[in-house]
This record gives C-alpha cells, sequence and structure tokens, in this order.
C-alpha cells in the first residue's frame, strides 16, 4: 500500500464506479427482537456493530460501516466466520439464530477494489487487501485496508469500496458502505415484501455527516 500522502492524492482522482443491488446481509435474531420489543425499527441496516467491533474498512470507533455482500453464498460465509468463531479450522460453537436480508438500490461513487488497474494505482494487491485485520487492530494500530477505508471516506466523494470477499473466494464479492457519505441519488433499502416491518432505507431522513 502506499503511504497515506500519496494515497490521497490517488483517491482524490480514482475512477468510481455504481455498484447495484440486490445485496445481502446476515443479522443476528436476538438484536432484531430486542429492538422490536423496545418499540424501534428492526435496525436491520444498523451499523452500530462496525463502529463497537471495527471491520475490514474501519478501525474501531472511528466511524461506522455497513457491509453487504453481493451475493447470498457470500453473505452466508461472511456471516458465519463472525458467528462460528474465526473461520478457520473447525466450527468453535453452534450460531445463534439470524436472519437473511435482502437489499435493494445502488451506491453511484464505488471504489472497485476487484479491479487490477486500480489495486495498482493504489500499490495494493489482492493478498494484502485479503490479510487478516483483527489481531492488528487488536495491537492498537490501523490494519491497512483501515487505513485505505479511512482515507477513502476522507475524501468525501466516495461513497464505498467494493473488495473481494476472503471467505467466500476466489469469486465472491463484497461492499463496504459509508452510511455518511450516501448522496441522495444513492439508495439502499431492505426488501419486506410482507409489508409487516416499518421502511428502513439509508440514506435516512435526519442522517448527520460527521467526520
Amino acid at each position: 500500500m502506499r503511504l497515506a500522502p500519496q494515497l490521497r492524492r490517488v483517491l482524490a482522482e480514482a475512477p468510481l464506479v455504481e455498484v447495484a443491488g440486490p445485496f445481502h446481509r446476515f443479522v443476528q435474531l436476538q438484536y432484531v427482537l430486542a429492538r422490536l420489543r423496545a418499540g424501534g425499527s428492526p435496525g436491520l441496516l444498523d451499523t452500530i456493530g462496525s463502529r463497537l467491533g471495527g471491520g475490514r474498512f474501519n478501525s474501531r470507533g472511528r466511524f461506522d460501516v455497513l457491509y453487504l455482500a453481493v451475493e447470498p453464498a457470500t453473505a452466508l460465509a461472511e456471516a458465519e466466520s463472525i458467528l462460528l468463531g474465526s473461520g478457520v479450522g473447525r466450527r468453535s460453537r453452534l450460531p445463534s439464530p439470524y436472519v437473511h436480508l435482502g437489499v435493494e438500490g445502488q451506491v453511484g461513487r464505488v471504489l472497485d477494489l476487484t479491479e487490477d488497474r486500480v489495486l495498482e494505482s493504489l500499490g495494493t494487491t489482492r493478498a494484502e487487501l485479503a490479510a487478516p485485520w483483527r489481531g492488528t487492530q487488536a495491537r492498537g494500530r490501523e490494519a491497512a485496508t483501515q487505513v485505505l477505508g479511512r482515507l477513502a471516506r476522507g475524501t468525501r466523494r466516495i461513497e464505498g469500496v467494493c473488495y473481494w470477499s476472503t471467505k467466500n473466494s476466489p469469486g465472491g464479492r463484497c461492499l463496504a458502505v459509508f452510511p455518511d457519505r450516501l448522496v441522495p441519488l444513492s439508495a439502499l433499502v431492505v426488501v419486506d415484501d410482507s409489508r409487516q416491518l416499518p421502511q428502513e432505507r439509508l440514506p435516512g431522513p435526519t442522517r448527520q455527516r460527521n467526520g
């Protein structure tokens, strides 16, 4: 990965693409039920988990990221890697119940990290982007991908990044969305054909831009 000053210059001019759904996400049922019992929305597009625990493209406590998958099998593999432990070797435990969400919509200004020419411009590789990040974060440092996510969001022109899944390799794709960078032309909506749930969408009507 290039040094931060170089990355900022590259990201300021990097080509961006639109990525359209449907997308997929798994959410633990216990959190959905707790929100409903409290009289709130189900929180199906809630990003508090990413802020509290960090993620591949955001450090713990810095900013929120909504992690989605392009394929249902990718969403399942990514969710099970969290719910069942490390995702490496024998599964450590059985998962709690969780629900599979469909999300429609599009994100208009996405940095496509599945394109080799984009990786070359950033001075990175598919292997570096797939490297484990949890250990680096636990040592109080930013992983290379977390630095990239922070700087991409910091441009204020990039709404998210598309990248290869590490849990459904080689063809699975994921989308990391910066909710506070979404513009009105971008939109993500939870699919609910039953119309039994309050509609959840991003950007929301009172979303605050920060950082």
